[in-house]
């Protein structure tokens, strides 16, 4: 995973004051100068685009640093010192963050959505089937809308009939209104069931930006059937009976 020859240097600490662990990755050589400030960055499309055996080797980090932090509801950060060394930072939470985030995996099998009312707000439409269809093979009964708008009227008109969904899929970006607006005006209305951002992004200011305008957690996209039904089993499980809308 590393360029021949080249030494892979993987410092860890733990901060105190923000109750976290940071594992720091970088290598001998450093980074390439000005990555971490473009957020066009994609670790999978870079190390297909350039022929650059050091980038490849940091994509490739970044890669295996961002399904660790799904796992472990940490959050992940590229970092850039003066003399342009690039270094992956990863923080991962001592103590639980959120509850309703599972750190182990388990079969499919063992999360059951049986009798679950799902709305996937997403417009790509591949996407749409593959969630569906993971959804409802776990036994949740699956609705879709393609934007925001069309998803916060359903969410309303699913409220009203006295039906609420009990876990919400919301696509980041999106035409019309986008998930971030979506789930303000949501929370903003009274909706307290679980909202779960879908984003292509795993970088920490990208998850501070969902669980900013209210989202209860998030999954990244090309995401696993056994991470999804996870993620959406455990929100689903731990919501207080007593939460409503109004």
């Amino acid at each position: 995973m590393y360029l021949p020859g080249e030494q892979l240097i993987v410092k860890a600490r733990f901060v105190e004051e923000e109750n976290n662990l940071l594992v720091r990755i970088s290598n001998e050589y450093g980074g390439w100068s000005g990555i971490a400030h473009r957020f066009e960055f994609d670790a999978e499309q870079d190390m297909e685009t350039y022929d650059d055996p050091t980038r490849t080797a940091t994509c490739l980090y970044h890669r295996i640093a961002e399904q660790l932090v799904i796992k472990l509801a940490g959050s992940l950060q590229l970092v850039e010192d003066e003399s342009g060394r690039l270094s992956i930072d990863m923080k991962v939470p001592t103590k639980p963050v959120d509850t309703c985030l599972p750190a182990a995996t388990s079969p499919a099998d063992d999360y059951r959505l049986d009798d679950l009312r799902i709305l996937i707000v997403e417009d790509d439409l591949d996407n749409q089937r593959i969630f569906r269809r993971f959804l409802e093979g776990a036994g949740g009964k699956v609705d879709a809308a393609e934007n925001g708008q069309i998803g916060c009227d359903m969410v309303h008109a699913a409220v009203s009939e006295g039906r609420p969904y009990d876990v919400v899929l919301m696509d980041m970006q999106m035409p019309v209104l986008d998930g971030y607006g979506a789930t303000r005006q949501l929370r903003s209305e009274g909706f307290d069931f679980p909202i779960i951002a879908v984003t292509a992004f795993a970088m920490e200011h990208d998850r501070d930006k969902c669980l900013a305008a209210g989202c209860s957690t998030y999954v990244t996209k090309r995401v696993r059937k056994n991470q999804l039904l996870q993620i959406v089993h455990a929100q689903a499980s731990c919501r207080p009976e007593s939460m409503t809308t109004s």
